[in-house]
């Protein structure tokens, strides 16, 4: 899969140097399973990061519910997104961290709108009608 990537915690502004901390990762394992049975299935993997992340202001552990809770718990519940994705479809991108506040839903509800491409392993979120949403570039974030 390529060279271990560097990991930056607690980034904000990605065009200054002065926040942010840079760790090596010493590691890292892809999904076994990636892209199956559908595109984009278990699209996560699991980086070991060379030194310890410093818990603080900037750099909190990201709160994952546990595998009792299927995606029906998740159904409309508020979930956070975050990123340095694009702002519009198509668009550039901010030089600072953005977040969104988006309902979540069911994968049955999901998959009105993605028939076939929804599994187990994705988390459905967002407006049925559009708006407010991650957009491209936004992959990966918390």
């Amino acid at each position: 899969s390529g060279s271990s990537p560097d990991v930056m915690v607690g980034e904000h502004r990605i065009t200054s140097s002065a926040d942010g901390t840079r760790h090596t990762t010493c590691r890292f394992v892809d999904h076994p399973s990636y892209n199956s049975p559908n595109q984009l299935s278990n699209d996560f993997a699991i980086l070991h990061l060379s030194s310890p992340v410093q818990i603080g202001t900037r750099a909190a552990p990201a709160c994952l519910p546990p595998t009792t809770y299927n995606d029906a718990f998740l159904g409309g519940k508020t979930l956070t997104v975050s990123g340095w994705g694009a702002l519009t479809e198509g668009g550039g991108s901010p030089s600072v961290l953005h977040s969104v506040d988006v309902p979540g839903m069911t994968n049955a509800q999901c998959l009105n709108d993605y028939p076939g491409d929804i599994d187990g392993s994705m988390i459905c979120a967002g407006q049925p009608s559009g708006g407010i949403d991650a957009c491209q570039g936004d992959s990966g974030g918390k």
